[in-house]
């Protein structure tokens, strides 16, 4: 992806199905800023969704944990993600994507910081079918 001012971001990865069912990613990721990461998760099918656990290690070796789970339920889409850092603390995100009656999609997401404050916001949005340009 590359930003108006030049400035580009990728991403390259591989997801192999292993014999047990699991999925398994290892990815590298450079951002705008230049800075690299690399990401091993596992992924494990659950009956009303999945969750994926795994590393994410920056240039200089430092690893945080990473545990998302995804599921389905009373009409709602949902995902929760735990990060935590070296240090041990934790930031959570939570996300919960409703399609409603109108034709309309909202999502609310609810961030918790590593100090135990947490910011909410509701997008609500509209997408349009149709033929891909």
């Amino acid at each position: 992806m590359t930003l108006a001012n030049g400035k580009s971001a990728t991403v390259q990865a591989t997801t192999t199905k292993n014999a047990d069912g699991t999925l398994s990613t290892e990815a590298s990721r450079t951002g705008f800023n230049g800075r690299t990461q690399t990401i091993d998760t596992t992924t494990i099918k659950t009956e009303s969704g999945r969750t994926t656990i795994g590393t994410v290690t920056n240039e200089n070796g430092t690893t945080a944990t990473i545990n998302t789970t995804a599921w389905h339920g009373d009409g709602r889409a949902n995902k929760t993600t735990t990060l935590t850092g070296p240090n041990g603390k934790t930031a959570e995100r939570e996300v919960s994507t409703t399609k409603n009656s109108d034709g309309t999609t909202t999502r609310v997401i609810e961030a918790t910081k590593p100090d135990g404050t947490k910011e909410t916001r509701t997008e609500t949005f509209s997408t349009k079918s149709g033929p891909t340009p």
